[in-house]
């Protein structure tokens, strides 16, 4: 079900709210050469997009998630109380609209594709979770739950061949999780060999999917996996030139790889967490230097567009200024 208003005048006053062209330095950073960083510096237009409110302003809250290469934007909006029942988040357009699934008290969109088929997840009456995915015109169909009955099933990414990413665990269990794909109808699971939780949270045209894995001793650690492969093995991500990247307490998420296989994500040192953008295919990496707010992105198009939020659950997205390469 879908709640369509055009919304471009509201719009351009939310933009307005924030200042535009807030930019944010971005550090090249060379394998080993870290004293390079500031020697190529990158820049993105940040903008800050909030859902308009239908009797004026803005929610409190909204979260980007996921943008494809239209621009379409996914997430979630809300007020200080959760405000139960509200759709998920659609900006696409120049229109906000809304995404509802009957019968939820929470909805979230992670990705779309070029096809504006989107995907996420709700709570029920339960508060157990379950994935979707819904059309452009706002038809929803809820997958079946992942086998063995978990309470947490959660859609995380689709590509353009309508290849669904996701993940599904019981709370009760211990951290136990399972990745897995959803295509034709059916559940293949990608579990890493020995870790007790697997997750996996985008997918590319390529059929390259990213994920992370943790268990013992090892926080979180993200990888790659090609699913093109007649046996496909999970590749670890190991970020170039970023100290203590290979150590087995550090901590990393990978949340989103375009058709270019650049990833975003980020990492903790000290309980602070640091974005990053990496070039899968050069070995470069991208360091997001400070904004005032910071900013998680958790979603990167084709164009190198990102979709994120901040630590205030304000929605934003970034524009690069320019492209250059680390030298």
């Amino acid at each position: 079900m879908s709640h369509q208003t055009n919304h471009n005048s509201r719009m351009s006053n939310t933009i307005r709210y924030v200042a535009q062209g807030t930019v944010a330095s971005v550090l090249c950073m060379l394998p080993g050469n870290v004293a390079q960083a500031h020697d190529a510096p990158l820049t993105y237009t940040v903008t800050e997009l909030a859902y308009p409110h239908p009797e004026g302003g803005t929610y409190l809250a909204t979260e980007w998630h996921g943008i494809n290469n239209r621009g379409t934007l996914v997430g979630f909006f809300g007020d200080e109380d959760g405000t139960p029942g509200l759709p998920a988040a659609v900006y696409r357009d120049g229109e906000f609209t809304g995404v509802s699934v009957p019968g939820s008290t929470y909805t979230t969109l992670n990705a779309v594709n070029d096809r504006e088929t989107s995907v996420g997840f709700y709570f029920d009456e339960d508060f157990a979770t379950h994935a979707f995915k819904a059309e452009r015109d706002g038809t929803v169909t809820v997958l079946p739950d992942y086998p063995g009955g978990y309470a947490d099933n959660q859609a995380t990414g689709i590509n353009n061949r309508k290849s669904i990413v996701g993940y599904s665990a019981n709370p009760s269990a211990d951290s136990v999780c399972h990745a897995w794909v959803y295509r034709n109808g059916e559940y293949q699971t990608y579990d890493k060999p020995g870790m007790p939780c697997t997750r996996l949270y985008s997918i590319n045209d390529r059929n390259i999917a990213l994920g992370s894995y943790s268990g013992p001793g090892i926080p979180n650690r993200p990888f790659t996996i090609d699913l093109n492969a007649r046996v496909p093995v999970i590749t670890d991500i190991v970020l170039p030139g970023v100290p203590g990247a290979t150590s087995p307490s550090f901590s990393a998420f990978a949340k989103a790889i375009n058709d270019k296989n650049q990833v975003v994500g980020f990492y903790f040192v000290d309980q602070i967490s640091q974005n990053f953008i990496l070039d899968l295919k050069r070995n470069e990496i991208e360091l997001w230097g400070e904004l005032a707010d910071p900013v998680t992105w958790t979603g990167i198009n084709n164009k190198g567009v990102l979709a994120g939020y901040s630590s205030s659950y304000q929605g934003y997205y970034a524009t690069p200024s320019r492209k250059r390469r680390c030298r």
